[in-house]
């Protein structure tokens, strides 16, 4: 290392210090927000707004001051849609602990939730679940699981909610978690809108001690509580009338359910001027919450015993035109009020006929578009199963053209062996092939040079003959029924001997065989009958048919053999 590079090296270390001052700086100052987010959120926003953001050198960083501000922000009740406040905890998706992972599904969750989409928010929550085995903030979990019960809620799915309800309360009461309560009150909630009055009670009694402890949502349980005592078959009025005291002390003020409860459960009492106080009031509600105020005015006539009031009312509950019902009632009552009792019938039995007669219309409007919409429905059902036969055709073919695939693919792998082997037995056949034409050549250049010492006079004429013979010995070998000519003429020619002993039946007939290997080096006639011991007659015949029968056999390389027989 040269002198130059060491004294480059104190510089250096300066320099990484100062940059790892910074983020060692932020990641305390963000622990330290983190620890006591759940318990002062005002203070962690306050803190996380005097932030110096330019500090949040890493991506880590900024998406931890991002995820964190949300927190803070939906703990405070602040609006949380603000586009881009979580867009650098998406960091989180894919480097994050399950923590982290968990709790950016499901603050986008809530995002979605808080823009009334109950599809988008109970997608990221259920992405947020896959992590709910591998967390260690169980607080965050059951705030999960809360928020997934709050989905369920919207969307009328009962057991789901009464579910995910009672995963919350599990998970807090484990934990001795401060939204105990409130996760029991909820649950309760999940219990009495499937009219498990009994549940619903036990859970409600369970919950009442904490419900002071969460003193934004008190208020809220104990107006649940009062409106399930005086729904179920065994009704409590002077419960439900405790529990709305408490809510009063709260609040200071009755919403119109508080109201139509407080006032039926005095009406059951025998309370009647109590009740009297909030039926002018429930009867003023107009728009879209009149259908409220019309729910108790009519179980409070009907506990008063005015059948035909809270007859008219219930139906008023089911007409697209209450506020105009209404109106008539009214009159048809005002005017009950100056004529005899026979008039009095006559109008109340014409007002309700033209009730009926609206109601029904509202019915067969409701009955027309309740078909439509199941005739709508088949259709889809129908196009869907029909797509979803499709797929599944396209899902076969595709499998059996894979499968084809794969059939050729081995077959062309073995084919390619195949090859393989035969390229390999060519060139072993070439080379055997090529020694043995190297050898007969040199044995033609052998008997060159024999003619060539005769010529000159170096080599006697019987010396020469000697020498020729012996380069061609294996021609004379004819005795013991020539089996060496045989076996040689057999190695020349790759077997060809053999197959055509076989293919000629020549097997225990060595003559025979002898006289084939004669035909094929082509000897004269005479030597022929010389050897086999036969006329020359007998040998032009024997060949012809010898020639006559190997053709027979339909094998080419065979019938080379005897091309010139």
């Amino acid at each position: 290392m040269t002198p130059r590079i060491l004294n480059c090296l104190p510089l250096l270390g300066v320099l990484l210090l100062a940059a790892c001052g910074p983020v060692s700086r932020s990641d305390t100052l963000l622990d330290d927000i983190e620890s006591y987010i759940n318990e002062a959120p005002d203070s962690a926003r306050t803190a996380l707004q005097a932030l110096d953001t330019t500090e949040l050198v890493t991506r880590r960083l900024r998406a931890r001051y991002s995820l964190l501000r949300t927190m803070a922000q939906d703990k405070c009740y602040d609006d949380i849609t603000i586009p881009g406040l979580l867009d650098d905890a998406a960091w989180f998706e894919r480097h994050g602990t399950p923590d982290e992972r968990m709790k950016l599904w499901f603050y986008r969750g809530c995002i979605q939730l808080s823009l009334k989409d109950n599809n988008e928010a109970a997608l990221a929550f259920s992405r947020a679940e896959t992590f709910a085995d591998q967390v260690q903030d169980q607080h965050a979990l059951g705030l999960l699981y809360l928020a997934m019960q709050n989905v369920y809620m919207n969307v009328y799915n009962p057991a789901r909610e009464q579910e995910y309800a009672e995963k919350a309360v599990d998970v807090f009461k484990r934990t001795d978690d401060p939204l105990t309560g409130h996760a029991l009150g909820m649950l309760a909630m999940a219990y009495q809108g499937q009219e498990k009055w009994a549940q619903a009670d036990s859970v409600y009694r369970e919950a009442r001690p904490y419900f002071e402890s969460v003193p934004s949502l008190a208020h809220f349980f104990y107006s649940k509580y009062a409106l399930l005592k005086v729904l179920q078959p065994e009704k409590d009025p002077e419960g439900a009338i405790e529990l709305l005291k408490r809510y009063w002390e709260l609040v200071g003020a009755f919403d119109i359910t508080e109201m139509g409860v407080y006032a039926y459960a005095h009406e059951l009492l025998g309370n009647r001027e109590i009740a009297d106080q909030f039926i002018p009031a429930l009867r003023n509600v107009t728009g879209e919450y009149a259908y409220s105020a019309l729910v108790w005015l009519a179980d409070i006539d009907e506990a008063r015993g005015d059948y035909a009031t809270a007859l008219q009312e219930r139906k008023g509950l089911y007409s697209q035109e209450r506020s105009i019902i209404q109106n008539a009632l009214d009159d048809s009552v005002t005017k009950n009020l100056r004529d005899d009792s026979a008039r009095q019938a006559s109008e109340a039995r014409a007002e309700l006929q033209r009730t009926w007669i609206r109601v029904g219309g509202a019915f067969f409007a409701l009955l027309s578009a309740f078909l439509l919409l199941l005739l709508r429905k088949s259709k889809v059902e129908a196009e869907r199963d029909r797509l979803v036969d499709l797929r599944e055709q396209m899902q076969e073919e595709l499998d059996r053209v894979q499968e084809e695939n794969v059939e050729k693919t081995e077959l062309l792998s073995g084919q390619e062996d195949r090859i393989r082997e035969m390229e390999e037995h060519v060139a072993r056949e070439r080379e055997i092939y090529t020694r043995e034409r190297v050898k007969r050549l040199r044995q033609l250049g052998e008997l060159r040079s024999t003619f060539w010492w005769r010529d000159h006079g170096w080599m006697r004429e019987a010396e020469a003959i000697q020498r020729i013979k012996k380069e061609i010995s294996y021609v004379y070998q004819t005795d013991n029924d020539g089996a060496a000519l045989i076996r040689r003429l057999d190695d020349e020619l790759d077997g060809a001997i053999s197959r055509l002993r076989k293919g000629l039946h020549l097997r225990g007939k060595p003559q025979e065989v002898l006289f084939l290997c004669c035909c094929i080096l082509d000897l004269e006639p005479e030597m022929i009958a010389e050897i086999l011991d036969m006329s020359r007659t007998n040998v032009y015949v024997k060949r012809s048919r010898l020639r006559a029968r190997i053709r027979e056999l339909n094998d080419p390389l065979l019938s080379v053999l005897v091309e010139k027989l």
